[in-house]
């Protein structure tokens, strides 16, 4: 299950079995306490990781630049 994505009803329905309550309750419940800021936890920041970086160690890199750099001599 680690690789399968839960969409929101799917994640509803491991909360609810999980604390004993029915979908339709935690939906009242957080609707409820939508406007009340005392009732979330403190908002957490998410970095999306860049796409296209590639980190290699120094001497892999060297190897790959003289490669590179030798192809294009020819």
């Amino acid at each position: 299950m680690a690789d399968k994505k839960l969409n929101d009803s799917d994640m509803k329905k491991v909360i609810a079995s999980k604390i004993g309550s029915s979908e339709e309750e935690i939906d009242s419940l957080v609707e409820a306490q939508a406007e009340n800021d005392d009732a979330w936890e403190e908002p957490i920041q998410i970095r999306r990781k860049q796409e296209g970086s590639l980190h290699l160690p120094a001497d892999l890199m060297t190897q790959f630049m003289g490669e590179k750099h030798n192809a294009k001599k020819s």
